[in-house]
């Protein structure tokens, strides 16, 4: 390592500081790294920073650079740089790795068939474990993914089975793949959605998942370290939703003024129009309120009860249904859970804020009355519409993550609102 090297960061925390870097600055690091340096940090940039990286080499060094890519990881990069670059930068590739890299670039990102990778070690139900075991040190110049499974493919590429690399050096010389195989491995289709694969994944406690088409012909294999990139991403997905912004596909720091503005304003104009409604209820109810202007200032305190209630029951819901832990089908147990659940805590805040209005200078037995009925009633209201509303769009085939908690929010201070005023009239007998 040379001097310029020893004072370079951490791998890993140059990788967390280099979004932040100018495209000028990036290029600097990179060329006062070593070699070495230079092609560990390469590995473990995302897709879009090698792109960058590779533009930026000359034309001889990027060769070596591909060469440390998977096909997948190639397949990433190819997507990430613009159509007119991608035949410079990939020319060193080989026609039949270019081939493969174009195959794979033909699914759809969010797919199986986006997320795999063709380097997968694999053998012959015929073979005995010693032509096996031969087979697989010839394999392993091609770096496959992982060796902790091995599929069974007949000569046509068709799936029959699986074994582990352990089972195979634990078995007789002598013994036969066919009779070690597991015979029905798990799989998943082409066009399988990247969500049910990592909650397959992740149900079934698997490092990797094979890919085949409706033949049954091995396509690929999927990893968990892809997986985890897909956990990520649609975490980061359903954390945007919930925040009521449109999800992006690019990071913050390297998204504009412009971006950012065109992600926020549209649902912060949905919302703002939905709060019209508010005021429009508060304005038909405005005789009622110079009647008894104490009813007012109890307003954001309802509202505020109601809409953290329906947020927290919509954001369990949609974890459970993302988890895979719920499904639509399981709307009438959600139903009955969350009646009991909305009504004790309903009760229990009612008391607290019926105690207030009691005492409360302007208030007394029939304001603390209104407000314990209201709290109860809406608290109610919103932790069952939180509740159902991600299992009703789950089962309508869209994403629960769209039913946010500002919606969630913005609907249940509408209907709340009516509620308690409406309370109040019969009450309060205005």
């Amino acid at each position: 390592m040379n001097k310029t090297d020893e004072q370079l960061l951490p791998l890993d925390e140059l990788r967390a500081a280099w979004p932040l870097l100018s495209r000028a600055e990036k290029r600097a690091e990179f060329a006062a790294m070593s070699e070495s340096h230079g092609q560990e940090l390469f590995e473990i940039l995302e897709s879009v920073d090698q792109a960058d990286v590779l533009l930026d080499l000359p034309s001889d060094r990027r060769g070596k650079y591909l060469s440390l890519l998977a096909p997948d990881d190639l397949t990433d990069v190819f997507q990430a740089l613009e159509e007119g670059a991608r035949r410079n930068v990939f020319r060193s590739l080989t026609p039949e790795a270019m081939a493969e890299v174009q195959k794979l670039a033909g699914y759809e990102e969010d797919e199986a068939g986006g997320l795999m990778t063709p380097d997968f070690a694999h053998v012959l139900p015929s073979m005995t474990v010693d032509e096996a075991i031969v087979a697989l040190r010839l394999q392993l110049r091609e770096r496959p993914e992982t060796l902790r499974y091995v599929y069974v493919l007949e000569k046509d590429v068709r799936l029959v089975g699986i074994v582990s690399f352990r089972e195979l050096f634990g078995a007789r010389p002598g013994a036969s793949v066919q009779s070690l195989m597991e015979t029905e491995p798990v799989t998943v289709f082409e066009d399988t959605d990247q969500e049910d694969v990592a909650s397959l994944m992740q149900a079934r406690g698997l490092s990797a998942l094979p890919v085949v088409d409706s033949a049954m012909r091995m396509k690929g294999i999927v990893t968990s370290d892809d997986m985890m990139e897909v956990i990520e991403e649609e975490a980061t997905e359903d954390i945007h939703k919930l925040a009521a912004v449109a999800p992006a596909d690019m990071e913050y720091t390297r998204a504009g003024v412009a971006f950012l503005w065109r992600r926020r304003v549209g649902w912060l104009m949905i919302l703002l129009v939905t709060g019209l409604f508010t005021a429009k209820i508060m304005e038909h109810f405005e005789a009622t309120l110079q009647t008894r202007v104490v009813l007012v200032f109890f307003v954001p305190l309802l509202m505020g009860a109601a809409g953290n209630t329906g947020t927290q029951s919509a954001m369990l819901i949609i974890r459970s249904l993302s988890t895979g832990e719920l499904r639509a089908r399981d709307w009438g147990r959600v139903v009955l859970k969350e009646t009991f659940v909305g009504l004790l805590l309903g009760i229990v805040l009612a008391a607290v804020l019926a105690l207030w209005g009691f005492f409360d200078p302007g208030g007394g037995t029939e304001v603390a009355v209104v407000l314990g009925v209201t709290m109860v009633i809406v608290v109610f209201m919103a932790n069952l519409v939180g509740a159902v509303l991600p299992v009703v769009v789950q089962a309508l085939r869209l994403d629960p993550a769209v039913v946010s908690a500002p919606l969630v929010t913005t609907l249940v201070d509408a209907t709340g609102l009516i509620i308690y005023f409406t309370v109040a009239r019969i009450i309060l007998k205005i």
